[in-house]
């Protein structure tokens, strides 16, 4: 078992523990809080099995995701808990006050979450470790929470019709912090994206959809935190239990309830304090988010272990521990010093180097590669010869076509680590992206020499001779690679682009069949197989493979061949491909949509062009769309064109030549 899935073994049961302990902890008898936890099993697996036909996992209907997050999570869920409650809980036999019920109904979300864990986890495959550590700390403490200030309200109201409206509001505003906190996960699942005004909406105010959709989830879990902590803190101090053993009396002391609440506080603070400075360093929030989803709930959790139940006065601490505790600040404070003053500039140095690249990164990431470079040369000023900046801007410096100084780069990063292998592949990957095989070939050998037989070293240079027109000896390769690693994602793809090639498309859908078996996340080995059924003359199948692809808002690839195949299927894919425009953000191959769309034409999309690879981009995407509907003869021409201009590398030669293969038989 990995390392990840100790972990999650680990945190997921203590996670349920910690919550039913606190619960516990309030006073809360053993019995009530068994009976609580059974009854929110029973109400999640009818809640299951309610939503089961729709699998809004799969989301088979294509429901929106604010549909799936508001509707068929937020309103049933915090629902079915509240009539949970109020059936069952407040007038339970156990229950002593409205004390007991408030507790009740956090243990019956607590039982009610963990059924819902089980459900997930199920489905989730490979990915059910990581799947279970981000549960524990987020969706677990997340349902308590929640369920704990909606129980607060059903013990707390009168009967009667204003009684039933304080209900009723309360629900819906309990399950709109739900639908919140939903809609930031679905909002991203199966291709799914926000609604276009949405998107319009977080353009228009400067920001980032990922980093809203980070920060909305934090904001939803700090609010049900909230939320939760006023109703525990509102009750009445529970009266200490009669006869209990001393074991019982140690677990429900002050001191057992600060000790887990101050290391769960101070863990959670620290991360986020490390989050917070990262994020400042990085000059991007997503480090501080990315922390802060993780860390809200357990400081929530440490904060209630401390404050609740009420505790009595402290009393004043001794002039003889105080005298020891101005000491050991004292010399940590000197110890602090000492340390800044030896490591401080070298790290200093680093940090601002990781600073920079950090812009760079981003700057990629938007197209914008002249500032890019520039952030990356920032960075090496800060830190000559850092090996991760020369390779992160010679990999701007190829992305803009600049490949003699991107080259350089990767050289000069190679005199500082030699025996770095990620540095031959990011030059063999340059030599093929300017059309260049035996070169890319000559960089894989001394990667070859440094870790021979490894299986994604050999599906590369199997793809290299490929690209070179020694199909006999990528086929070598690919099976060497092949009989190593037979599930390797890399070898079965470079497997299928050898089939391609070949003009074997049915072995090649075989290939990408077994990997999408395996993982059928993978959406390169969707994307790829997309591809070839559209080269195969199935449409209707290419355009479920390049839905499925689609994940990246601002990756717009997927969707402009998914327009293509609609235009096969003589459909209009112009609504699809303008939403996913409005995500590009300018960033190409935003020019080639506009062009597909009819809002431009190909010399206007070529001139928006950077560099003569993205001006063959353009030139195969208008190919592309008029095969079928224009006569073979003058498509033909073009995609031959196309062909010419292309690197060997790239997709788009492959679609050329595979469709100037399909078009002459």
């Amino acid at each position: 078992m990995t390392s990840l899935g100790w972990l999650a073994w680990a945190i997921a049961p203590g996670s349920i523990a910690l919550l039913a302990y606190l619960l516990w902890r309030g006073g809360l008898s053993g019995r009530l809080l068994l009976e609580a936890l059974a009854i929110g099993a029973t109400l999640g697996s009818a809640i299951g099995f309610a939503e089961a036909p729709f699998d809004l996992k799969t989301n088979p209907l294509h429901f929106a995701p604010q549909t799936i997050a508001f509707l068929f999570a937020g309103l049933p869920e915090e629902g079915m808990k509240m009539l949970g409650v109020a059936a069952f809980l407040r007038t339970h036999w156990l229950a002593r006050d409205r004390r007991d019920v408030v507790l009740a109904a956090g243990a019956l979300s607590l039982g009610f979450s963990a059924l819902e864990n089980i459900f997930y986890l199920a489905g989730a495959q490979s990915g059910w470790a990581a799947l279970a550590l981000e549960r524990a700390l987020t969706a677990t403490p997340f349902h308590v929470f929640e369920g704990l200030a909606g129980g607060f309200v059903v013990a707390s109201v009168r009967p009667g019709a204003f009684g039933i409206a304080l209900t009723l509001a309360a629900w819906i505003g309990l399950a709109a912090i739900h639908g919140v906190y939903d809609f930031a996960v679905f909002a991203g699942a199966a291709g799914a994206h926000p609604p276009v005004a949405l998107q319009r909406l977080i353009a228009a105010l400067g920001l980032d959809l990922g980093t809203t959709m980070k920060a909305a989830l934090a904001g939803a879990q700090a609010l049900a935190a909230l939320l939760a902590g006023a109703a525990l803190i509102s009750l009445r101090r529970a009266p200490a239990p009669v006869g209990q053993s001393r074991l019982a009396r140690i677990g429900r002391s002050r001191g057992a309830g600060w000790t887990l609440g101050l290391l769960l506080g101070i863990g959670a603070a620290a991360a986020l304090a490390s989050g917070g400075f990262a994020s400042v360093m990085l000059e991007s929030s997503d480090a501080f988010l990315a922390v802060a989803l993780l860390a809200v709930s357990p400081l929530a959790l440490g904060a209630l272990f401390i404050l609740f139940p009420a505790r009595a006065k402290s009393k004043a601490m001794s002039a003889r521990w105080r005298l020891a505790l101005a000491g050991s600040g004292a010399m940590a404070a000197l110890a602090l010093l000492g340390t800044t003053i030896v490591w401080g500039p070298s790290e200093w140095r680093a940090l601002t180097a990781l600073r920079f690249e950090a812009r760079g990164a981003r700057f990629e990431a938007r197209g914008e590669y002249a500032r890019a470079i520039e952030a990356y040369g920032q960075a090496l000023a800060a830190a000559p010869g850092r090996v991760d900046a020369l390779s992160h801007r010679a990999s701007a410096y190829a992305a803009s076509g600049q490949y003699a100084p991107a080259l350089a780069d990767v050289d000069r990063a190679l005199r500082v680590a030699p025996d770095m292998v990620g540095l031959y592949v990011q030059r063999a990957e340059i030599d093929r992206a300017r059309s260049d095989p035996a070169a890319s070939l000559a960089d894989l050998a001394p990667a070859l020499q440094r870790k021979p037989g490894d299986p994604e070293l050999l599906a590369m240079r199997g793809q290299s001779r490929l690209e070179a027109g020694d199909r006999a000896g990528a086929y070598a390769d690919l099976s060497a690679a092949s009989r190593e690693a037979p599930d390797n994602p890399v070898v079965r793809r470079s497997f299928a682009a050898w089939d391609v090639d070949a003009g074997d498309f049915d072995a090649a859908i075989r290939d990408l069949n077994a990997r999408l078996h395996d993982d059928p996340r993978d959406t390169t080995a969707a994307f790829q197989r997309g591809r070839v059924w559209l080269y195969k003359g199935d449409a209707a199948s290419a355009v479920a493979d390049l839905t499925r692809a689609d994940r990246d808002p601002g990756v717009l690839y997927p969707a402009l061949w998914r327009f293509v195949a609609h235009a096969r299927l003589k459909q209009d894919g112009s609504v699809e491909l303008g939403e996913r425009l409005v995500a590009a953000n300018e960033k190409w191959p935003a020019p080639v949509a506009r062009m597909l769309l009819g809002r431009i034409d190909l010399a206007a999309a070529k001139a928006a062009a950077a560099n003569g690879d993205e001006r063959c981009e353009a030139d195969f995407y208008d190919a592309a769309a008029k095969v079928g509907s224009e006569p073979a003869g003058e498509v033909a021409p073009l995609l031959e064109a196309a062909m010419k201009e292309c690197p060997t590398g790239f997709i788009e030669y492959e679609g050329a030549k595979a469709e100037l293969r399909r078009l002459r038989r």
